[in-house]
């Protein structure tokens, strides 16, 4: 497996011609000296090209923002370029221009599963002396814009690729499942692959967990997530105690109202059910009858 990531590294390291070779020395010149002359020389630069201007500034955050932020509206600046610079804008710990970076390629993937996506990192990865941290990074993109079938399907394959990503992924995921309300037993099943997969929660996590149960009116999974934090060790926060206090509240309010809606219903059978006999007994009444009768007799002497 080492000698295919070999060439491509040589491939992107050397440029295949002279003439290549003296647009890289002009434009790292420009780079360097008169970054916003580089535009007059945007024409001739190709996705080859570029990937190379960013492994020979790699070491260097100037200029590797500089080359960046030249070369997004361009062209040349395609999928692979964009992700050797996820590699090294992740290494210079840039998470923030890094995000919209990730963000601006699962939006414009050609796949909905970002299979291709993680090709990408994966051919690029040993160029940068990168590390799992992109591949969290990545996903939490992903999440963010609630790709959740994409985010999920770059942790598989990442863990296939023999790459390991951490808690950051997974809170991600979990985060965006419960934003987008989506069924509990997603959680659950993003939960039970987090415990497969050797990674231990953390309050973050279990934070969202619990509020993505008792949001859904589970209160009591929500107290054994809370149960089993405690459990491992793993200290709750304010959050945690604001989440299970307003879960209590929102509950109890909901148990008084029920039994309010039944008190009163119960109540409006027993008004009715009151003045049903009432009538009842207006109907029955002497005094009625009497009168009836004495309308009767009257109509028979008339008649008479």
């Amino acid at each position: 497996m080492s000698l295919p990531r070999l060439q491509i590294y040589r491939s992107l390291s050397t440029l295949s011609s002279p003439t290549d070779a003296l647009l890289a020395e002009k434009a790292l010149t420009l780079l360097k000296r008169y970054p916003y002359h580089l535009n007059s020389i945007s024409s001739q630069i190709t996705p080859e090209l570029a990937s190379y201007l960013l492994l020979q500034t790699q070491n260097d955050r100037t200029l590797t923002l500089k080359f960046i932020n030249f070369a997004k509206p361009h062209q040349f600046f395609n999928p692979r370029c964009k992700c050797i610079a996820l590699h090294i804008l992740t290494k210079f710990k840039l998470y923030k221009t890094a995000q919209n970076l990730a963000q601006d390629l699962a939006e414009n993937s050609v796949d909905e599963k970002g299979n291709y996506f993680f090709q990408c990192l994966k051919d690029t990865y040993f160029m940068c002396n990168s590390s799992s941290a992109v591949f969290d990074l990545v996903v939490k993109s992903c999440s963010y814009l609630n790709f959740i079938e994409k985010a999920l399907n770059i942790v598989d394959l990442a863990k296939l690729n023999g790459f390991m990503p951490g808690v950051l992924s997974y809170n991600a995921i979990l985060d965006s499942i419960v934003r987008c309300r989506k069924p509990v037993r997603f959680a659950e099943k993003v939960y039970r692959e987090m415990i497969a997969s050797g990674v231990s929660l953390n309050v973050f996590s279990y934070n969202i967990l619990i509020r993505g149960f008792c949001a859904a009116g589970n209160l009591e999974m929500g107290l054994r997530f809370f149960e089993e934090m405690e459990r491992n060790r793993c200290l709750p926060n304010v959050v945690t105690y604001n989440t299970v206090i307003g879960a209590y509240l929102v509950a109890d309010w909901q148990r008084s109202r029920r039994a309010t809606s039944a008190a009163a219903a119960d109540s409006q059978h027993l008004h009715l059910k009151t003045d049903g006999s009432k009538e009842s007994a207006k109907r029955d009444s002497p005094g009625q009858h009497q009168g009836c009768i004495a309308r009767q007799t009257s109509r028979v002497k008339i008649w008479d």
